[in-house]
């Protein structure tokens, strides 16, 4: 699935479940200076370029959460639900020295999205152990 496709299906998703549930699951868009300051944050706080789809996805919906799938916001929200932010979510998880080699961009029950820094790669891991489950060469390819 390439990165239109992904997003075509988001949206049509989130349509459904507005015509169904009179709610999508999308949350408004972030504004530009919003994903700039995001961009801006993981380079000076993580020494690490932020996914430029991850990004571009941002300006749809500023993350969302559909069926326990979690894909965090470019900051925490509290409307129209809890999100975890992304800079802050990964700042929480690197107080751990172990987990400094992970940047994280979702979550669900059981697993994260996460960007192994070392190995270049984007893995689902488990969410308790983050032991690597699955490894990806790109974000579409890990959120797919």
């Amino acid at each position: 699935m390439n990165f239109k496709e992904l997003l075509d299906f988001l949206i049509s998703q989130n349509e459904a479940d507005r015509q169904n549930f009179g709610v999508g699951f999308m949350t408004p868009p972030a504004e530009a200076h919003e994903i700039s300051q995001c961009i801006e944050n993981t380079t000076k706080l993580f020494k690490f370029h932020l996914d430029e789809n991850y990004a571009e996805i941002l300006k749809y919906t500023d993350g969302f959460s559909c069926n326990g799938f979690n894909l965090y916001g470019s900051e925490q929200k509290e409307e129209p639900y809890y999100l975890d932010g992304i800079i802050e979510i990964n700042l929480e998880f690197w107080e751990e020295e172990s987990l400094r080699k992970y940047f994280a961009y979702s979550e669900e029950s059981t697993t994260r999205i996460v960007f192994n820094i070392e190995s270049k790669m984007y893995e689902i891991v488990d969410r308790v152990s983050w032991d690597k489950l699955y490894e990806f060469d790109n974000f579409i390819d890990a959120l797919s």
